[in-house]
């Protein structure tokens, strides 16, 4: 069967512009967004107003960006496209380079969301909701974690 070469472009287009269908609203998805459904992805049980989450998201995404702007705005552009996905299906598809910088990014998420928050102290407790208080740095504020305990000498 030969294929004319009309036929082949048409089918070209075709392609392409539905592939621009399915792909554009993927990344109409904001950076706030994408923190926003990587929490309730995995902690689906989270009690955390929407202003708090709000001001969490901008606070971590300021903070992330600070090191490495242009590396890291691709690795955030890469997990908006890739969060869309099915579990499942990413873990198929996705080449170790793409799974590391993700998993690096939703690491970071964690560690600043835990130590951020008043999580630990409420999650039990459903009448309560999570507190956003900051975005925890090591070298102004040392150690955030009111769980940690120290020997004493």
């Amino acid at each position: 069967m030969t294929m004319l070469r009309r036929s082949f472009l048409a089918l070209g287009g075709v392609i392409l512009v539905g592939g621009a269908a399915l792909g554009l609203p993927l990344t109409w998805r904001s950076e706030r967004d994408l923190i926003g459904s990587l929490l309730r992805k995995h902690l689906p049980d989270l009690r955390m107003g929407s202003d708090d989450l709000n001001s969490f998201s901008a606070d971590f995404l300021e903070a992330y960006k600070l090191k490495g702007r242009s590396r890291r705005e691709r690795i955030l552009q890469g997990a908006r496209i890739t969060h869309s996905l099915p579990d499942g299906l990413a873990q198929v598809v996705l080449p170790g380079a793409i799974k590391t910088p993700l998993a690096r990014l939703e690491r970071e998420l964690f560690h600043a969301f835990f130590l951020g928050t008043d999580y630990f102290d409420v999650y039990q407790d459903p009448a309560q909701t999570v507190t956003y208080f900051f975005i925890p740095d090591p070298y102004e504020v040392g150690c955030a974690n009111n769980l940690a305990q120290f020997d004493e000498v």
